[in-house]
């Protein structure tokens, strides 16, 4: 018999039973779990496909450990790891409601509520960069749109293709089990050193969200291509299009906005905001530049 996802009333653990199955996706599934008195959860583990592979194991314990090290808002807090017959498990906050990737199906995101959401992941990835933690595949299906009571309340998901710096490794015990040369990433918001297999840091996830951003705003990412390879040499060697290239009619179009997305898709490293915080100073001043628009 194949292996088989966890159904619903199954119990992980003795403690966490399985209500429905949120998603599947890379390699890793993920359920909304109830406890004894309960309070539901994220339980997350690898597909059955995968679970007895010794590195995909590993790395699923690396983004157990990594997600264990932050807390922080705008990031879904762990609460729980256990090994159940077996299976590495990890027990995470339950954070509902729809992704980026939901309203961008349906079309440009307005510039206020994109450039807020904007805020919000930067704030994550701060903390996250602060703790030795690369995202490595920021996308929009990874920014979860809570409900809070000032407009969208962003929780970015999802370490499971996360780096872990000098400091993060040390702290965790953590050995190397990314070659140099592999690559990693969504091809449509990678970043040129990623797709090129080259050594990463904080900056490269400032490049995604850049990608983001514009496509949040312009419906369309910088760069298109027909399939993976194509995509990837976009983003290392052609020039990336501004905001005007692609909406030269819009009214919430300033010089700020534009001097954000051009330093955020530089291809060189050096050459884009140095850490998050620099980012996310230069998202502020784009609002108060399109403060009259929505």
């Amino acid at each position: 018999m194949p292996p088989k996802l966890l159904e619903p009333g199954a119990v992980v653990g003795g403690e966490y039973r399985v209500v429905a199955l949120i998603a599947t996706g890379g390699m890793g599934a993920v359920y909304e779990v109830e406890d004894p008195g309960g309070a539901r959860y994220a339980l997350k583990a690898l597909l059955p496909e995968v679970a007895g592979d010794a590195l995909a194991h590993k790395r699923f314990r690396r983004e157990v450990n990594a997600v264990k090290l932050l807390r922080h808002p705008n990031l879904v807090r762990a609460v729980d790891d256990l090994i159940d017959d077996g299976v590495l498990y990890l027990v995470l906050e339950l954070a509902l409601g729809p992704t980026m990737w939901d309203e961008l199906e349906r079309g440009p995101i307005p510039p206020r509520r994109t450039l807020d959401i904007a805020r919000q992941v930067l704030d994550a990835l701060g903390h996250a960069h602060e703790q030795g933690i690369v995202h490595r595949d920021l996308k929009p299906d990874n920014v979860i749109l809570t409900r809070g009571p000032d407009g969208p309340h962003v929780k970015l998901i999802d370490f499971g293709a996360a780096k872990l710096m000098e400091t993060a490794a040390m702290a965790l015990g953590d050995v190397r089990l990314t070659r140099r040369g592999t690559t990693f990433g969504t091809p449509r918001y990678i970043a040129p050193e990623q797709a090129r297999g080259a050594q990463v840091d904080g900056r490269a996830d400032l490049y995604s969200l850049g990608v983001i951003v514009f496509e949040a705003l312009t419906g369309q990412p910088p760069f298109l291509g027909d399939d993976d390879r194509e995509l990837m040499r976009a983003h290392v060697k052609d020039p990336p299009p501004t905001l005007s290239d692609r909406v030269p009619d819009a009214r919430w179009l300033t010089p700020e906005l534009e001097a954000l997305l051009a330093v955020a898709l530089v291809k060189a490293p050096d050459d884009r905001f140095p850490d998050a915080g620099a980012m996310r100073d230069a998202v502020e001043v784009a609002l108060a530049s399109i403060a009259h628009h929505p």
